[in-house]
């Protein structure tokens, strides 16, 4: 055998070993592959099966559509909520969540009809209960809708009602706080502002209704050290000296008109104030009327309606 015959019988041996080498690597990358494959697989028949599991129970079907909401994706949640009730009809708890949703939307004369619609399912239920607690959650719902529409003192008064049967909840206190401001009632918004934000000292928008506060009563270093702990963004920073601002004037208007109020002979004052007694003394604290309003003393009425002609005339 010649020497040249020898060197391809070696080279052909040499790149049959190299293709069988090459081709099990290929099986091996192969396999792998397909292991993964059905790995994916399996992973995603699991969620599937979860996320049957979870619409198939109704607790576990409201709960992952409140997390949609609390992740802000409302559109979606109006969906599921649509699902919910074919499956399972419609609840008070449900038509708050889509009342909600449909605020967030910019449905708001449909999100109020939703909001007075629960208070008239739960008006008569007691307190401490959850339709209570619902009960409380659509009056400052109408208080939040009434605020988007500028009529200020009027979510005022819708979320005093809510904090007054969830005092606890610090959402609805700061909410009533900022509605105060807003209405030029700051010396009002003082308790509560400052109640929501010893009970939720880490959520940023209780924390930056305050600082509008201190702005507005020149706690200027006060403003600036809260504002920093509670880490505010540039942005948030700048909405609030825009809300600053307004608060000033909506302040000072409510102190013009207060001033330009004509004065009350002490006679008739007397009158009055034996009248709003007897009227305090029959009924302590706001209830529900007919037209799913709160029902307020003289007084309180009285001070709605000056706060109704400011924001008419602004």
């Amino acid at each position: 055998m010649t020497t040249i015959q020898i060197a391809i019988r070696a080279g052909s041996a040499l790149a049959l070993a190299t293709l069988t080498l090459l081709t099990g690597c290929g099986s091996m990358v192969g396999s792998d592959m397909s292991r993964r494959a059905d790995v994916d697989i399996e992973v995603a028949r699991q969620r599937q099966s979860e996320e049957k599991a979870e619409i198939n129970n109704p607790a576990t079907y409201l709960s992952l559509i409140r997390k949609m909401q609390e992740q802000g994706l409302y559109y979606a949640s109006l969906a599921h909520i649509d699902e919910y009730e074919q499956r399972y009809g419609r609840a008070p708890e449900v038509l708050l969540m889509r009342a909600d949703a449909q605020r967030e939307t910019d449905q708001l004369a449909v999100a109020e009809a939703g909001y007075r619609a629960v208070i008239a399912a739960t008006s008569a239920m007691g307190a401490g209960t959850q339709g209570a607690l619902l009960n409380a959650g659509a009056w400052r719902g109408l208080g939040i809708t009434a605020g988007r529409q500028g009529h200020f003192s009027e979510a005022a008064r819708c979320l005093q009602v809510a904090a007054q049967a969830n005092p606890t909840d610090a959402n609805t206190v700061s909410d009533l706080g900022y509605a105060l401001m807003r209405a030029g009632e700051v010396e009002q918004a003082r308790v509560p502002l400052m109640q929501a934000q010893q009970m939720a000292e880490t959520n940023p928008k209780i924390a930056g209704n305050l600082v509008i506060w201190l702005t507005v009563n020149d706690r200027k270093d006060d403003a600036a050290s809260l504002a920093a702990h509670a880490q505010l963004s540039p942005a948030a920073r700048k909405a609030i000296d825009d809300d600053a601002a307004r608060v000033k004037s909506a302040w000072r208007d409510r102190r013009i008109a207060r001033n330009a109020a004509p004065a009350v002979p002490v006679v008739a004052r007397t009158v009055a104030a034996t009248q709003v007694t007897s009227v305090a003394t029959a009924s302590a604290k706001p209830v529900a009327t007919a037209a799913g309003r709160p029902s307020i003393n003289p007084l309180a009425l009285q001070r709605g309606r000056l706060l109704d002609t400011l924001e008419n005339a602004q």
